[in-house]
């Protein structure tokens, strides 16, 4: 026998959650094609931003020169406006029909990065216009996109936007404010590469060419420049400010012991006949460059202006010496952990050099590479 409770049977609803989304859409207006009799009506402004926008309700400054600039920049890359064009944004589409020229003709005049790129900055575009249009019946990217109505624009949204999309609504409306060709934009400055070593036989060509000048002053200086930079790695601000108390003798070798702004050292060791020349001025109180020069800052540009002149002498160059010595240091077996200490490089700085440098360096031919591997392995 079939039991009944007198209660009425559930009913299942038959309408998905995508049917009311789309319903609920349709309610405020959002995709939803107007009547063709039916025209927007003009919203009406609102007064907390009446003193951010000059002439507030004035039609948009129709400027020719911008017009034919969105409007070439949309004949160039007709896919790119179509396909911009067909974006809905999440906005009244009265609004957007009105403002969509608008909004299209100032994103083409940012460079193409990606698609993606495209659809952020229309989707930012197409709210913040739509804020502007909703208090002044009108939207003009020329007259609107300022600092100071993107940042009333956020302070009104400061409670529905994380900080960090405010950053990115800002940063991107900024970017397509700044990608009109108008208007300048922040030069970036490439990383200048580092100065070329010096190549066997030029280093010993301008070794020679100083032991051959007749200055015996000049002679001594430029000989004092190649020993310091060339040979013990000094970089040029190092080398201008050494004096013979940095010199010291550890183990019966000539070492150089160069202070840094933290109050540490480091010490260089200096070999054969260019370590006997500077021990000779260990403890001397006397700058090793140039010491009759009081302005130390100019030390490097005298002695280069001294040395033109003769032939060969010319290129001189402090950066390349040092460079030339690190090089050196990296085609040898040394272990890294001598060289960064040596060439005083610290981690996270000067990295860059070293990688660069590097290019420079002769690669090892397999037999090389067989026997010092072997013999780091067998250590």
């Amino acid at each position: 026998m079939t039991r009944t409770t007198g209660r009425p049977a559930r009913r299942t609803l038959s309408v998905s959650p995508s049917q009311v989304r789309a319903l609920m859409d349709r309610q405020i207006g959002h995709y939803e094609e107007p009547d063709e009799d039916s025209a927007p009506s003009a919203p009406q402004p609102a007064p907390s931003t009446d003193s951010l926008i000059d002439g507030d309700r004035s039609q948009p400054t129709d400027n020719p020169s911008t017009i034919a600039l969105r409007t070439g920049a949309a004949r160039k890359d007709p896919l790119r406006a179509e396909a911009l064009k067909m974006f809905q944004p999440k906005i009244p589409l009265a609004t957007a029909r009105e403002i969509r020229e608008a909004v299209v003709g100032q994103i083409m005049l940012v460079p193409f990065e990606s698609v993606r790129s495209d659809r952020t900055m229309c989707s930012v575009l197409y709210r913040f216009a739509d804020y502007v249009y909703s208090r002044t019946a009108t939207f003009d990217p020329d007259k609107h996109l300022t600092e100071s109505m993107i940042g009333h624009y956020l302070k009104d949204r400061e409670r529905e936007l994380k900080i960090s999309s405010q950053r990115t609504h800002r940063s991107t409306l900024l970017r397509i404010r700044e990608g009109h060709p108008d208007k300048p934009r922040p030069q970036r400055i490439p990383r200048q590469a580092p100065a070329l070593p010096y190549t066997q036989e030029e280093w010993n060509n301008l070794r020679r060419k100083v032991r051959e000048l007749l200055d015996p002053d000049l002679k001594g200086q430029l000989t004092m420049l190649l020993d310091l930079t060339g040979e013990a790695g000094l970089r040029s601000q190092e080398a201008i400010r050494a004096t013979g108390q940095w010199i010291v003798l550890v183990d019966g070798v000539t070492v150089i012991r160069i202070p840094d702004k933290n109050g540490e050292f480091r010490d260089v060791p200096i070999f054969g006949l260019v370590g006997d020349r500077l021990y000779r001025f260990r403890g001397s109180k006397d700058y090793l460059l140039a010491p009759h020069l009081n302005a130390r800052a100019n030390v490097m540009t005298k002695l280069r202006l001294r040395a033109e002149p003769h032939a060969g002498l010319a290129d001189i160059n402090p950066i390349r010496a040092r460079n030339t010595w690190l090089v050196h240091l990296l085609t040898q077996r040394v272990p890294s952990n001598v060289i960064w200490a040596v060439a005083g490089v610290q981690p996270g700085a000067g990295g860059h050099t070293i990688s660069d440098l590097m290019t420079h360096a002769p690669t090892p031919d397999s037999r090389t590479i067989v026997r010092d591997l072997n013999y780091a392995r067998t250590r």
